[in-house]
C-alpha cells in the first residue's frame, strides 16, 4: 500500500486483500475510514487528506482505485461493501461482526462538505469505542461486554425513574405495560446495518428534559423482545416510539405511531415526528409548562414555519421557536402563524423556546357576534352515540343533538363523524331541550344563546371565516379543511405536513403510520426468535464466515420487512373499512338532507296555498327526463342567451341514465339536471375530461366502436365519492347521456 501524507493507498488486489483482512481483524481497536475511486479514477469529491487532517491521527484513511474496491468488496458483508467514489467508516468489531455506519457519497458538489463532516464526525466518535453523539445513550452510558451501550443510567441523567439495558427489554417492556406509568418514554433502535441509531437521540433528549425518558436498543435481540412483549407495538430496524402515560395506545395505535428512520432523510423525518409526539404526549400529562421558570417577556416578528414549528425573530436580538402544540393542541403551526406575523410571548432560553397564550376571551366574543342563518367551519371535539360537540372557535364548544345532525333516530353519531374532523355547520338559535345547545361560556360565564345544526347545509354555502388563533394569524380552520380529519391532542399520524403528510416515515407511508393493536403475521402470532444463521465453527475460512454473516442478515432482513408488510396490510384493510362506512354515512346523510328541505318546502308551500300542488310527469323515464331537462334549460337560461346557447334536438339518452338518475345518491336530482344542461348546450362544465382506461395522463381514451369518446362532467367536488356525468361525444358532436357514476368507477 502507498501512503501519502498519512493516507494510504490501496491500488492493486493483494493491497485490497490485505485492507479486508485488516476491516475484519476481531483485533482491530481502532477506526478505519474508506474511501472509493469511481471508475473514472476519482475519489469522488471527497479529501482524503482534509478527513485525515482533522481526525490528527486517530483514525486511519484509506483511499482504494475502482479495481481492487471489487476485490475488497468480495469478502465483505452486503451491508458493509463500499464502492463507486462512497466513503464509509469502519469501526472496531463488536461480538466478532462488522456492523459499519452507513456509506456516504456526495450526489453534487453542494453535498462534499456534509458527507465530509459526516464520515469526519462518525470517525471521531468510533475512537475509543465511543459513538456518533445524538444518536446513543447519554454520556453517562457506560460501554457493555458486548459493545453495546448500556442504558442504566440514562432516565437518571434525563431525570426519568426507569432505566434498562438493551439485554432487558422485558424490564423495558413491563415498566411500558404499567398502567399507572405517568411519563411519556421514548424509545429509539438502531437500523439493521448499523450500530447507532440515525434518528437525533439528543434532539429528543433536550426536549424530554425531566419529564420523559428516552431509551435506546442498539441490539436487534432486544428489539425482537421488546416488540414481542409488546403485542407487536414495539419499536425495531431504525425505528422510534413515544409511549404516552398509561396504556391506551395498546388499543388504539395512533396514540403511539411507530416512526421510521432506516436512512439519514427518513430519520430526520422522524426526529420531527418524535419531537412533535413528545411534545403532544408533554402536554397532555402537564409536564410542559406554557410559563417556564426564569421565563422572559419577549415580542417578535415571525418569519416562517420550518419542520413544523414557528420560526420567530426576537426584537431585542436572536431566534426563538415557536411550538403549535402549546399553542393549540392538534392544530399544525401554519394555522397558527404567518410570515410577517407579531406575537409576544414568554421566552424559555434553556429551550430556545416562545410560548404564547392564546386569548379565550376574542373567541368566545367572535362566537357571539355570530347571526343565526350563517354557515361556520367546527372541528369534532367529541362524539358520542347521542350528542357530540363541535369547536367553531378555539376553546368554544357547542354540544349537537342527534335531531340536529340526522332526521333518523336509529343513527348513532359515533357512526356518522369521527374526532378531529371538520364540518361546515349552520348556526341556529339554541334549541334547548332537543339536545343541541350552546356551551361557549363567555369571560363573565354566561353562555351565548346559539347552536349549530348541520342539516341543511350546502356545498355551495359561503362560510364565514374561523377566527385566528393568535392576532394577525391566518384562520385557524380553512375551507380546504371541510371534510378532512385533523389531529386532535392524543392522536399519532403525520400531523400535518409531517410526514406523513408528506410521507413522514411512520409504519405504512401515506398512512396514519398507526396500525391497529395487536398486530400479528399470517400465522396469527408474531415471528418467532431472530434466526441464528448458519453455523460457523472456529474451523471456519474467511469466506464461510462471511458468507454465515450475509445469511444472518439477509434473514433478520426477511423478518423486519415481513413486520412492516404485515402491519401496512392490516392498516389497508382497516383504513378501507373506515373508508367504506364513512361513504355510507355521507350518502345517507345527504340523503337524508335532501329529503328534509324537500318536506320544508312542500310544508312552506301547503302554508301559502292550504294544498300542496302536485306535478304529474310522464310514464316513460326516458320522457320524462326529456322534458325536466327542457325545464331546467327554461329556467336556468337567461331570455338572451336563449339564442346562443340552445338546447339541441338531436341530444340521446343512453338505456342507463334514467334508472341512474333515479337511485343516485349523495348528489340532488337538480345538480344533474343543470349539468346535463350545461353539457347539452356547449356551456362546458369545469374539469370536464376524457375518461381514459388507467391512471396515467397519456392513457388511451374509453370509445365505441361507432367512434364515440367518453367523457365525464363533475358533479360534485372535495367530497368523498364525488359523482360524475358521464356521457359520450359521437363524432358528428351529438351529444348522448350515459349515466351518473362514482369518480373511481372507470365504466363508462
Amino acid at each position: 500500500m502507498a501512503g501519502q501524507q498519512g493516507v494510504t493507498r490501496v491500488e492493486t488486489d493483494s493491497e485490497a486483500a490485505a485492507l479486508r483482512r485488516r476491516l475484519l481483524d476481531p483485533q482491530r481497536r481502532h477506526p478505519l475510514v474508506v474511501l472509493t475511486e469511481d471508475a473514472k479514477g476519482q475519489a469522488g469529491v471527497l479529501d482524503p487528506e482534509e478527513i485525515h487532517a482533522a481526525l490528527r491521527g486517530r483514525a486511519d484513511v484509506c483511499v482504494v482505485a475502482a479495481q481492487p474496491a471489487w476485490e475488497l468488496n468480495a469478502g465483505l458483508p452486503g451491508h458493509a461493501q463500499v464502492f463507486g467514489g462512497a466513503g464509509r467508516v469502519f469501526p472496531a468489531l463488536q461480538d466478532g461482526k462488522l456492523l459499519p455506519p452507513l456509506a456516504h457519497k456526495p450526489e453534487s458538489a453542494s453535498e462534499v462538505d456534509r458527507v465530509t463532516q459526516r464520515l469526519i464526525t462518525e470517525a471521531k466518535h468510533q475512537v475509543a469505542g465511543r459513538r456518533m453523539t445524538g444518536q446513543q445513550p447519554a454520556p453517562a452510558t457506560t460501554r457493555t461486554a458486548a459493545g453495546h451501550g448500556s442504558l442504566a443510567g440514562t432516565a437518571a441523567a434525563a431525570g426519568g425513574g426507569h432505566t434498562a439495558s438493551p439485554q432487558d427489554p422485558d424490564a423495558l417492556a413491563e415498566h411500558l405495560l404499567d398502567p399507572a406509568r405517568a411519563r411519556p418514554v421514548v424509545v429509539v433502535t438502531a437500523p439493521l446495518d448499523a450500530d447507532a441509531p440515525l434518528i437525533d437521540v439528543a434532539r429528543l433528549r433536550e426536549e424530554a428534559g425531566p419529564d420523559a425518558d428516552v431509551e435506546v436498543l442498539t441490539t436487534r435481540a432486544a428489539t425482537w423482545r421488546l416488540t414481542e412483549r409488546l403485542q407487536g407495538e414495539g419499536v425495531y430496524g431504525g425505528a422510534g416510539r413515544v409511549y404516552p402515560p398509561g396504556t391506551d395506545w395498546l388499543d388504539d395505535g395512533r396514540l403511539a405511531p411507530l416512526r421510521l428512520g432506516q436512512d439519514e432523510r427518513q430519520a430526520q423525518r422522524s426526529t420531527e415526528a418524535l419531537s412533535r409526539d413528545l411534545v403532544n404526549a408533554l402536554v397532555r400529562t402537564g409536564g410542559t409548562s406554557t410559563t417556564p421558570e426564569g421565563a422572559r417577556e419577549v415580542t417578535g416578528t415571525v418569519r416562517g414555519v420550518v419542520g413544523g414549528r414557528g420560526l420567530v425573530e426576537l426584537d431585542g436580538g436572536g431566534s426563538a421557536v415557536l411550538w403549535p402544540e402549546l399553542v393549540a393542541p392538534g392544530v399544525p403551526a401554519e394555522r397558527i402563524v404567518a410570515p410577517g406575523q407579531r406575537v409576544t410571548g414568554w421566552f424559555d432560553a434553556t429551550r430556545g423556546r416562545v410560548d404564547v397564550t392564546p386569548d379565550a376571551g376574542e373567541h368566545a366574543a367572535w362566537w357571539r357576534a355570530r347571526v343565526p342563518g350563517e354557515v361556520v367551519l367546527a372541528r369534532v371535539a367529541e362524539v358520542s352515540d347521542a350528542t357530540m360537540e363541535l369547536e367553531p372557535a378555539p376553546g368554544v364548544t357547542v354540544a349537537v343533538g342527534l335531531a340536529q345532525v340526522t332526521g333518523n333516530e336509529l343513527d348513532r353519531l359515533r357512526d356518522l363523524v369521527s374526532p378531529g374532523e371538520v364540518l361546515a355547520a349552520r348556526v341556529v338559535a339554541d334549541a334547548s331541550g332537543d339536545g343541541a345547545g350552546a356551551a361557549a361560556a363567555g369571560e363573565d360565564g354566561t353562555s351565548s344563546a346559539l347552536g349549530l345544526s348541520l342539516l341543511d347545509v350546502d356545498d355551495d354555502e359561503a362560510v364565514v371565516p374561523a377566527p385566528a388563533l393568535l392576532p394577525g394569524g391566518p384562520p385557524w380552520l380553512d375551507q380546504q379543511d371541510w371534510g378532512a380529519h385533523v389531529d386532535l391532542p392524543g392522536e399519532g399520524g403525520p400531523g400535518v405536513g409531517e410526514p406523513g403528510a408528506d410521507g413522514g416515515g411512520t409504519a405504512s407511508e401515506g398512512t396514519s403510520g398507526a396500525p391497529g393493536p395487536g398486530v400479528t403475521t399470517a400465522a396469527g402470532s408474531l415471528p418467532s426468535d431472530p434466526p441464528t444463521g448458519p453455523l460457523v465453527t472456529p474451523g471456519s475460512t474467511p469466506r464461510e464466515r462471511a458468507l454465515a454473516e450475509r445469511v444472518l442478515d439477509l434473514q433478520e432482513r426477511v423478518k423486519l420487512h415481513s413486520m412492516e408488510a404485515e402491519r401496512a396490510r392490516r392498516q389497508v384493510e382497516v383504513e378501507a373499512r373506515e373508508r367504506q362506512r364513512t361513504e355510507q354515512q355521507v350518502e345517507r346523510l345527504r340523503r337524508e338532507n335532501r329529503e328534509a328541505r324537500t318536506r320544508a318546502q312542500r310544508e312552506r308551500q301547503a302554508g301559502r296555498t292550504g294544498v300542496v300542488e302536485q306535478v304529474h310527469g310522464f310514464a316513460d323515464p326516458a320522457r320524462q327526463l326529456r322534458w325536466e331537462l327542457e325545464r331546467t334549460w327554461v329556467e336556468t337560461t337567461r331570455p338572451e342567451d336563449k339564442a346562443t346557447w340552445p338546447l339541441p334536438a338531436s341530444y340521446r339518452i343512453g338505456p342507463a341514465m334514467a334508472d341512474s338518475l333515479r337511485t343516485v345518491q349523495g348528489v340532488s336530482r337538480d345538480r344533474v339536471l343543470r349539468v346535463a344542461v350545461a353539457v347539452l348546450t356547449g356551456r362546458g362544465v369545469d374539469e370536464d375530461h376524457v375518461l381514459r382506461r388507467g391512471d396515467a395522463g397519456n392513457a388511451p381514451a374509453v370509445t365505441r366502436e361507432d367512434g364515440a369518446v367518453c367523457r365525464r362532467a363533475p358533479l360534485q367536488q372535495k367530497t368523498p365519492s364525488a359523482r360524475r356525468l358521464s356521457y359520450w361525444r359521437l363524432p358528428d358532436g351529438t351529444i348522448e347521456l350515459s349515466r351518473v357514476a362514482l369518480h373511481d368507477d372507470l365504466e363508462p
